[in-house]
């Protein structure tokens, strides 16, 4: 059996690429929903696909800063290593997943912003 979680495993692999995605989302996620800046279908795929990519880009950045402050094993000095190691082999692991899945975002917003235009 499992012990709980430590609170660095929690901010650093759930609680990093959330935020990330939901700034990299606010940022530059809005021009989705407006009809002039994404008239076409595919457009939103390819704006999905951009603030995905973004994200991403954030997330490394901040994963390699703060990887030397939660875990003993890394020092500050290997920031800029930690941030090619997570680009590189990172993307190589998960890039399909994440294009994927900016992808899907930008297509669920293009199509949902009818909806979203008339609640709000």
């Amino acid at each position: 059996m499992r012990g709980p979680m430590a609170g660095s495993v929690i901010i650093l692999y759930l609680v990093l690429p959330t935020l990330c995605g939901v700034l990299a989302g606010y940022v530059w996620g809005g021009p989705i929903l407006d009809p002039l800046a994404t008239p076409t279908f595919g457009k939103a795929l390819l704006r999905g696909l951009g603030i995905t990519v973004r994200a991403y880009f954030i997330f490394c950045v901040l994963f390699a800063c703060g990887l030397p402050l939660f875990e003993t094993l890394w020092s500050p000095g290997q920031v800029g290593s930690l941030f090619l190691l997570t680009l590189i082999f990172g993307f190589l692991m998960m890039g399909r997943i994440v294009l994927l899945a900016g992808a899907l975002a930008g297509t669920a917003l293009y199509l949902l912003a009818p909806v979203l235009r008339t609640l709000g």
